[in-house]
């Protein structure tokens, strides 16, 4: 038994004589220095921007009529161009309303006025008799007014007055028996039929403007906060079908909404825009310019919304990502105080401790963010 515990021994030595050449072999009590952590270092420096705020909204028409009769009748045509989606000019013919009736009235009208008019001659000439008798009376004192037929002359002045007003609203129903577009459109439904008999008041159709879009953009407070004076900021928008069109900040809603406290920014799109009611568009609005912001992609903060870097003496230190705006995948960031100008970010592993050294590698082109997070994730696991 105990020859064979030796000969165990002694093979042991021999193996470890050949594991470890003799220059090789380490001192008693010494151990092998640990392997620094490795971490991707992307340098970004600060630079002047504006801020971007980025909502989505739903185009409408500036303007959306419902079309009435205002006179009633029997309807003897019906352009083609109040067809459900066609499109029209302002002061176009739409529909046309028997207008028989109101020739005739509009006839009897200029009648009447022509009559008021004549006795209104007359009266002012039987003033002129009534005051040329008075003065050849030889009566003195001044002579009243019913003496010199002034009553007769101002009932007579008032006659024509109603006669002329008469008219004018007898022209006027005889002009809407002509249904006329208000503005260049389209048609968004139609309630109106050749043949058919309508009251005044009828609905006819609902048309739209063509000529200006508008889109509102909710916007949170923090968001609405960015923009600095909200009216008049520039915005673009675009759609999923890849269209994109100019716009501009005209007015902001004067309250807020009560049931989720956004506030309603209106934007008026580029005169012409080729869109229609009720489509969705992404909205970018230019805010408020900052004189220095860190471009972060957004692969540079970690699942926990904090964002490391090395100090001068390369070790790490990390604070709340906490950005100004995000745009495009990458978060615009102020650092905190003390941070200097030059900021070496380290992309983010879970194994990361503030303060510990690290070996720095420096990367000149970060990859974009879904990639970083990507090759992070996988050199986080193999250590």
């Amino acid at each position: 038994m105990l020859k064979n515990w030796i000969g165990a021994a002694v093979l042991t030595a021999a193996a470890a004589f050949v594991a470890y050449p003799a220059d090789e072999i380490p001192p008693a009590g010494e151990t092998e220095a640990p392997q620094q952590m490795l971490a991707d270092v992307h340098i970004l420096k600060p630079e002047a921007r504006r801020a971007t705020v980025t909502t989505h909204g739903q185009v409408r028409p500036r303007w959306q009529s419902r079309l009435s009769a205002e006179v009633g009748g029997r309807v003897v045509s019906v352009s083609s161009s109040l067809l459900t989606g066609a499109r029209f000019q302002q002061g176009e013919l739409l529909a046309q309303i028997e207008d028989s009736t109101y020739r005739s009235a509009a006839a009897s009208a200029r009648s009447e006025l022509a009559t008021a008019e004549r006795a209104l001659l007359e009266e002012e000439q039987r003033g002129k008799l009534a005051l040329e008798n008075w003065k050849a009376s030889g009566l003195g004192g001044q002579a009243s007014g019913l003496t010199l037929r002034q009553p007769q002359l101002a009932e007579a002045r008032a006659a024509v007055d109603a006669a002329r007003a008469a008219l004018a609203q007898a022209e006027y129903e005889l002009q809407q028996t002509r249904i006329t577009a208000p503005f260049d459109g389209v048609v968004a439904s139609r309630s109106l039929n050749p043949g058919e008999v309508v009251q005044a008041g009828s609905q006819i159709a609902e048309v739209f403007d063509t000529s200006v879009f508008e889109a509102t953009a909710p916007l949170s407070a923090s968001q609405f906060a960015q923009l600095g004076t909200a009216a008049g900021a520039k915005a673009v928008l675009s759609s999923a079908e890849g269209g994109t069109w100019q716009g501009q900040v005209v007015r902001i809603d004067p309250s807020v909404d009560t049931e989720n406290r956004w506030i309603n920014a209106v934007i008026q799109m580029q005169p012409g825009a080729s869109v229609m009611p009720g489509q969705f568009v992404t909205i970018k609005l230019q805010g408020r310019r900052h004189d220095a912001l860190y471009a972060v992609p957004e692969g540079l903060i970690s699942p926990k919304g904090q964002v490391w870097y090395l100090t001068p003496q390369d070790r790490l230190q990390a604070f709340e990502a906490d950005p100004v705006f995000t745009a495009n995948g990458v978060a615009y960031i102020i650092p905190p105080q003390g941070a200097a100008e030059e900021l070496r970010l380290a992309a983010p592993r879970s194994g990361y401790l503030r303060g510990a050294a690290v070996q720095s590698r420096i990367v000149s082109e970060p990859r974009p963010g879904a990639a970083l997070r990507a090759a992070s994730t996988a050199e986080g696991s193999m250590q």
